[in-house]
């Protein structure tokens, strides 16, 4: 399923944080429950340091509910995390952590999230980088999400508005 992209728009945050421009990549109500996410990313333009976002298994954030299992880097160093959000909008990023692959801004990256359900509930998560898996493991931070029924897989970068995104698909797997 290939992505739809949004943007770029401007983002306000419930938080009340400054507002930013923002582009999302969405596929709507998708049916897998395994799958691998992938996008290839070039960020030549940041107004501030920030996160390029893959969200998995939640449904539209419009809505408030839902929980999603995220795999994040950081546009300035690099640095590789997972978390969750439950609800829209309250994030927990980095309670897992992974390496730092150095600055991304004005190279192509290859970012590919691979996700299936456990049988005690649940998903296995793994992020790859370039061809390399920099995260992987189990229930992030100890949350067991389950698919909802009308999952949005989304890639979303805030602070970036030279941000090009290219082949931002979901695969069904077999696991």
């Amino acid at each position: 399923m290939n992505a739809r992209q949004e943007g770029p728009k401007t983002r306000n945050y419930a938080s009340g944080k400054p507002s930013d421009t923002t582009t999302e990549w969405n596929v709507d109500n998708c049916p897998f429950s395994a799958y691998e996410f992938d996008a290839d990313v070039t960020i030549n333009k940041i107004d501030h340091d920030d996160e390029v976002s893959m969200k998995m298994f939640g449904p539209q954030h419009q809505d408030g509910k839902g929980a999603w299992y995220i795999n994040n880097i950081t546009f300035n160093n690099g640095t590789v995390k997972g978390g969750w959000e439950q609800p829209h909008p309250n994030t927990t990023s980095g309670c897992v952590k992974g390496p730092s692959i150095g600055k991304i801004i004005g190279k192509t990256i290859h970012y590919k999230s691979i996700i299936f359900p456990l049988s005690g509930g649940g998903a296995h998560i793994e992020f790859h980088v370039n061809g390399q898996r920099v995260l992987n493991g189990d229930n992030w931070c100890g949350k067991r999400f389950n698919r909802d029924s009308n999952q949005q897989v989304q890639l979303r970068i805030d602070a970036a508005p030279g941000v090009k995104a290219t082949n931002v698909m979901v695969s069904e797997i077999s696991v």
